[in-house]
């Protein structure tokens, strides 16, 4: 997990993690990258395992314990859930191109995040909200990076059909998605890198004919037109 973190840092000059492990690379970059992409294998392998056993036997631990995996176990989630994101968007659309539209990662998300982050929230229901002041390093939804995806993806069908009222709407949606996180603070700086995947959506959206022709502006889109996510931190 160390070494993660330490990889997460690295790439912030360069678009950040999740693009750099999502993007085509030389065989040289693939090599520099082997030991993030054997802890990535690792860390599934083992995570995968453990929340098995925890999940077919429960546990009667003291509550410290239970505690200090439970953490540790969301803390991978949101370190490598997108790296698992990445590889299933490996080959994104590009706008303006008509392929067959991929299938959703969110409707095959393995069980392992989906029982990590359920009891997460059951362990803290009963811990009172506490009004976040500052962004986080790591995003709190760790399927943020899917969500972006799947916006470029209806980016492109509205290039192609612009009266796809799906599309539409999943494009409203996900701004609202992204407007919230910002507001309460739960994503993490560097979507804004330039080259995430969230600003090449933020660009093709901003010179598409759905945003030209929209009459009114969203909170999000004004956001970005004010570039107020230079200060987000």
């Amino acid at each position: 997990m160390t070494s993660i973190e330490w990889h997460i840092k690295t790439r912030q000059s360069k678009g950040g993690y999740y693009d750099c492990y999502k993007k085509e690379r030389t065989r040289n970059e693939i090599e520099g990258q082997h030991n993030i992409i054997k802890q990535h294998v690792y860390q599934n392998i083992y995570w995968e395992k453990f929340v098995k056993e925890k999940d077919q036997n429960p546990q009667k631990e003291g509550a410290k314990l239970r505690k200090r995996w439970l953490l540790s176990g969301n803390n991978y989630r949101r370190m490598i859930e997108p790296l698992d994101i990445a590889k299933h968007y490996k080959k994104p659309l590009g706008v303006g191109e008509h392929h067959e539209r991929p299938t959703k990662y969110l409707e095959n998300r393995p069980d392992r995040y989906k029982l990590l982050e359920s009891w997460l929230k059951e362990d803290q229901k009963d811990v009172k909200d506490v009004k976040r002041n500052k962004a986080p390093n790591l995003n709190e939804d760790s399927c943020f990076w899917a969500h972006v995806e799947e916006a470029l993806i209806s980016l492109n069908e509205l290039k192609i059909n612009a009266n796809s009222s799906v599309d539409q709407e999943n494009i409203k949606e996900f701004m609202d998605y992204v407007m919230h996180g910002i507001e309460e603070f739960l994503v993490s700086p560097d979507i804004f890198l330039e080259g995430s995947s969230l600003m090449t959506w933020w660009s093709e959206y901003e010179s598409s004919e759905t945003y030209k022709q929209g009459s009114s502006r969203s909170k999000f889109a004004q956001y970005m037109e004010n570039r107020s996510y230079t200060s987000y931190k």
